[in-house]
C-alpha cells in the first residue's frame, strides 16, 4: 500500500480568476462599457431627433408650399377642389404642430 505524501503547507493558489483581483479595474471596465452604452443612445436619439425635422420639413413645410402652388394654378380652380386642398392645408399645419411636440419632447 502507497502512502501519500503529508505535506503541511497551505493550498495553492489556484490560477482561475475570482474576479476579487483588482476591483478598480472591473470597476473602470464597467464604466467604460456603460458610457459607450450612453453615447450611442444619445447618439440614436440625436438621429432620431434629426429624421423627426427631416419629415417635418419636407411633409409639412414643402408639401404645403407645393399644394399652395397647385391651387393657385388656374386650370385647377373649381372651388370644391381648391377647398379640398386647403383642407389638406390645414391639417398640415396640425400635424406640423405634433412634429413640433415630439421634436421638443426628445
Amino acid at each position: 500500500m502507497a502512502q501519500r505524501p503529508v505535506s503541511g503547507s497551505a493550498a495553492t493558489k489556484s490560477n482561475l480568476p475570482s474576479g476579487y483581483e483588482d476591483p478598480n479595474s472591473q470597476f473602470d471596465k464597467r464604466v467604460a462599457l456603460e458610457t459607450k452604452k450612453v453615447r450611442e443612445l444619445l447618439n440614436a436619439v440625436d438621429n432620431g431627433r434629426a429624421q423627426l425635422e427631416a419629415d417635418r420639413r419636407v411633409y409639412c413645410e414643402d408639401f404645403k408650399k407645393f399644394l399652395v402652388a397647385y391651387i393657385a394654378d388656374e386650370q385647377f380652380a373649381t372651388t370644391h377642389y381648391v377647398t379640398s386642398i386647403q383642407g389638406i392645408v390645414g391639417k398640415l399645419d396640425e400635424l406640423n404642430a405634433c412634429y413640433q411636440t415630439a421634436i421638443n419632447h426628445i
